[in-house]
């Protein structure tokens, strides 16, 4: 299994598919690379795919040392910065999903775009928490501060019980006499592989760190093209917060809404989904 070492000496699991200009993608909260799956075999066609288990998810290192009380999403932008480096890439397109999005703007925060060609984000916010004139969290804008003190509190003290509350948010709206069997199979196996993979103490705190977080002044930095892909029917994420996004990155951006699918958009609509990164990634990797 191929692994490179970070600079504090942590391992962490990567996977190389194809040739071409470099993509990485980097997924959410207690998931891993195999998420990516389909987008590997889609995309490696024309490009070099690398997928890898951010610190304490999947294959990469869950040790004590690398990650009791100093896990953060500074943290996590530390360990994508070194995995470019690590790669050698100069112009580098980066997609990041859910928690992965957010490790995007933390990376963005500390190293810019320098290495980077292109910047691609899904369904996620750059501030999770609404509060004031910010109601674009998470939940559609129903993560308030006392909604995030109760679930940091259940996430460090009863995991399968916060997991519990997030699991309908990450849904679609659509009743559920609406989705096909075969989607809530889908979808029920893959939430259930991520509990199953999960370490409470380390989805406890990254949950934490990345609440606390406001990356919407880091968003505003982003200067080189972005594709932007947001749910139309989710709960945990709006249109408005790709919209937002649009509106407020100066550089150029193309967003599409995924009408019929919730935060699981990758795989909802995985489809639509390779074909839009595609065209996308194609206008500026020539």
């Amino acid at each position: 299994m191929p692994f490179f070492a970070t600079s504090d000496f942590c391992n962490i699991y990567y996977e190389s598919k194809g040739q071409g200009e470099p993509v990485i993608l980097v997924h959410g909260l207690s998931s891993d690379h195999f998420v990516w799956k389909d987008v590997v075999k889609y995309l490696s066609k024309k490009y070099q795919v690398i997928t890898y288990d951010q610190r304490g998810h999947g294959a990469s290192s869950k040790d004590a040392k690398f990650v009791d009380g100093k896990l953060s999403m500074k943290l996590l932008a530390r360990d994508l910065h070194e995995l470019i480096e690590y790669f050698g890439f100069d112009n580098v397109n980066l997609l990041g999903w859910s928690l992965g999005a957010t490790t995007e703007w933390a990376y963005l925060r500390d190293y810019g775009t320098e290495h980077l060609k292109t910047m691609s984000f899904v369904d996620m916010s750059p501030k999770c928490v609404s509060e004031g004139d910010w109601q674009l969290g998470q939940w559609c804008g129903e993560y308030t501060p006392e909604v995030d003190k109760m679930l940091r509190h259940k996430f460090q003290t009863d995991f399968p019980a916060a997991m519990q509350i997030q699991a309908p948010y990450a849904q679609r709206k659509t009743p559920a006499a609406q989705v096909s069997p075969e989607e809530a199979a889908m979808m029920a196996k893959v939430w259930d592989e991520l509990l199953a993979n999960c370490v409470p103490h380390i989805m406890a705190a990254l949950w934490s760190d990345f609440c606390e977080e406001d990356y919407r002044e880091d968003a505003k930095k982003d200067d080189v093209p972005t594709f932007l892909a947001y749910s139309g029917d989710g709960r945990d994420f709006c249109p408005e917060n790709g919209e937002w996004l649009r509106d407020n990155i100066p550089a150029e951006t193309k967003l599409v809404i995924f009408e019929n699918s919730g935060h699981g958009l990758v795989l909802e609509e995985g489809d639509k989904f390779n074909r839009e990164l595609e065209a996308f990634l194609d206008t500026y990797n020539k």
